[in-house]
């Protein structure tokens, strides 16, 4: 009597089991266990919106105002008279990943880029936002929007940029990309660009001369800073976005920091700190907060790369950051025309299902990761049973 094996395929899936959803709202890091059993999620990652810029009314600067709308101050000692404009929007992403049973989740919610008021300009968003530059004239542009994220052990899942932040004339800020298209330029004769959809920084810019604003870090690689400005850190292999660029003042930004392997990520660029500047911060898994220009140097630095994305370029006076490759938006300029451009998204190329978006409401991002046990537990395993043959 012989013995052959025969395979036998187990029983799939949780019959009857409901479906579990659990939504993260506040800015920072955070973490997702996988069940057992479990081998895909849905996730839906809004990124953070750019913050908003303030600055006087004059001929010259209606003259260039975007469509941020005017308003009024009683202060008396700062502004008689101030026009406002517009951050962009966080993207919103969508999509079916694979994720390994048991594993752990690094998720990472963005916060919005901090508007510029009647004090200064408005710091980065949680999740490697770049700052916003101010001046003495009190024209003060808003910080870029923090990205959201997900990521495995393996690297980025999910990546929703973040928003640019607006300039202090009146210009909005770009709105985040899709995973399919980059990220928008801000508005204005000098905006940053928006991260690519390839994962690259953007550009900075610059109203001419020798004073410009930082390039965007990028996963792909890091924009190009505008004249003696820093460029934007690379990540390497992929994992760690490098750090946004610095912007300059009185002595050239410092580049971003490179990201390293997989986990690793950059150093945000240094303002120009002798005058006034705001360092980024240094990249960890949230992404560094880029620091916002002082008003005597309007100088600001990167934010750092976060988990699986770039941070945002510090802006300069005149001119908007560029946004993050996969990340973060950048910081708008002040009174001369430049609002930061808006960071790129992305999906893992396990992800299917994918929709995306641009989230026209303003204000920190969030994610929400859900699955349903009947449909996404891990495919049934081999068993060999013994058969036997007479």
């Amino acid at each position: 009597m012989g013995v052959a094996a025969a395979a036998l395929w187990g029983l799939g899936g949780s019959a009857g089991a409901a479906p579990v959803s659990q939504t993260f709202t506040t800015p920072g890091a955070a973490a997702f266990a996988v069940p057992a059993g479990i081998c895909f999620v849905t996730v839906t990652a809004d990124g953070g919106s750019g913050g908003a810029g303030l600055g006087d009314i004059s001929p010259v600067a209606l003259s260039h105002a975007g469509s941020g709308s005017t308003t009024t101050t009683t202060s008396g000692t700062v502004h008689a008279a101030t026009i406002a404009a517009t951050g962009g929007g966080g993207a919103t992403v969508m999509a079916h990943v694979a994720v390994t049973s048991g594993a752990t989740l690094t998720v990472e919610v963005g916060g919005a880029g901090s508007d510029g008021n009647e004090i200064g300009a408005g710091p980065g968003g949680p999740g490697g936002g770049g700052g916003g530059a101010s001046d003495e004239d009190g024209d003060n542009g808003g910080g870029g929007g923090g990205a959201s994220a997900v990521g495995g052990p393996a690297g980025p899942l999910v990546v929703a940029g973040g928003g640019g932040g607006a300039d202090g004339v009146g210009d909005n800020g770009g709105d985040a990309g899709t995973p399919t298209n980059p990220g928008s330029p801000g508005n204005g004769l000098s905006a940053g660009a928006g991260g690519t959809a390839g994962g690259a920084g953007g550009a900075g810019n610059n109203v001419g001369g020798s004073e410009g604003s930082g390039g965007g870090g990028g996963v792909n690689g890091g924009g190009a800073a505008a004249s003696d400005a820093g460029a934007g850190g690379g990540g390497a292999g992929g994992f760690g976005g490098g750090g946004g660029g610095a912007g300059n003042v009185l002595s050239p930004g410092s580049p971003g920091g490179t990201g390293g392997g997989a986990g690793q990520t950059g150093q945000g660029g240094l303002g120009a700190t002798a005058s006034g500047g705001t360092n980024g911060g240094n990249g960890n898994s949230q992404g560094g907060n880029g620091g916002a220009a002082g008003q005597s140097t309007t100088a600001a630095g990167g934010g750092g790369g976060g988990a699986g994305f770039g941070g945002g370029g510090g802006a300069f006076d005149a001119s908007g950051g560029g946004g993050a490759g996969y990340g973060a938006g950048s910081g708008g300029g002040d009174g001369d025309f430049g609002a930061g451009g808006g960071g790129s998204s992305f999906v893992a190329t396990t992800g299917t299902n994918m929709s995306s978006s641009v989230d026209s409401t303003l204000g920190d991002g969030h994610v929400t990761i859900s699955y349903d046990p009947s449909t996404d537990s891990c495919p049934p395993a081999l068993v060999v049973a013994p058969e036997f043959t007479g």
